[in-house]
């Protein structure tokens, strides 16, 4: 019986347990509803992943959309512009300095983000 809380190997990731933090849809990035809407990862979410970083653990990002017209909430980040990799890259030094891993899911809102 596979155990919660035993490593697995995850390609070249090694885990130190099985729990993996699901992507939650917070919608707090930098937006607003000018456009100029930046979508960059704001201070909070910097703050909501470092709190859920472990050591061996791996959280999977909010949606984040690729093309800026994929976007589909107000407040959904981006990394569809150079503008926001020094943001995520904030985010992913901060999860790496707690020794987990993050991996970024990518998305489009499909036929909602069409405005």
């Amino acid at each position: 019986m596979i155990k919660l809380f035993s490593p697995l190997q995850l390609g070249p990731y090694a885990l130190k347990h099985r729990v993996v933090h699901a992507p939650t849809t917070r919608l707090r990035a930098n937006s607003d509803d000018s456009d100029d809407s930046d979508d960059s990862p704001s201070e909070i979410m910097l703050e909501y992943y470092r709190q859920r970083a472990s050591a061996g653990g791996l959280i999977i990002t909010e949606s984040t959309h690729v093309p800026y017209d994929g976007r589909g909430y107000l407040g959904a980040p981006g990394i569809c512009e150079n503008s926001h990799i020094p943001g995520w890259k904030k985010i992913a030094d901060t999860v790496r300095a707690k020794r987990g891993r993050i991996f970024m899911q990518l998305g489009h809102d499909g036929r909602q983000s069409s405005r």
